[in-house]
């Protein structure tokens, strides 16, 4: 499941959430960019991965290395699908994975009455006392 995967992914490199935020602008860049597009089954997998690695890499100079996401996806994917995966999602987004302050602050205003949403149905009760 799509869900557990990136679960699983997100606790085994302890990514920040600004990792998984620009991973996902750049997954709606791509939707934008390729409206009709439509993938197989077990493409969620493959895009979400290679959006994160785009990502760690963009904002991180000591970002993972490839092999390193082979491990972390638990041997799904080798270490060649990846590194064809990250090249695939470079080139079909043009290359282009600078997001800007008002590209961030656009995507965050869409996203947060999403998040109070999703935090709501959790019965979310607040930071601990302690």
């Amino acid at each position: 499941k799509l869900t557990d995967f990136i679960h699983r992914l997100l606790r085994r490199t302890k990514l920040s959430n600004n990792n998984l935020l620009t991973a996902l602008i750049y997954l709606i860049r791509l939707k934008q960019r390729h409206p009709g597009c439509k993938g197989a089954y077990g493409s969620g997998h493959r895009l979400f991965l290679a959006a994160i690695i785009c990502a760690n890499k963009y904002l991180h100079d000591d970002a993972y290395h490839n092999k390193s996401w082979a491990i972390a996806a638990n041997g799904l994917f080798t270490l060649s699908e990846i590194n064809q995966m990250e090249s695939e999602l470079l080139y079909y987004l043009n290359f282009k994975l600078v997001v800007t302050k008002e590209q961030w602050l656009d995507f965050l205003t869409l996203m947060e009455p999403k998040l109070l949403k999703s935090w709501a149905r959790q019965d979310y009760h607040g930071p601990s006392d302690y």
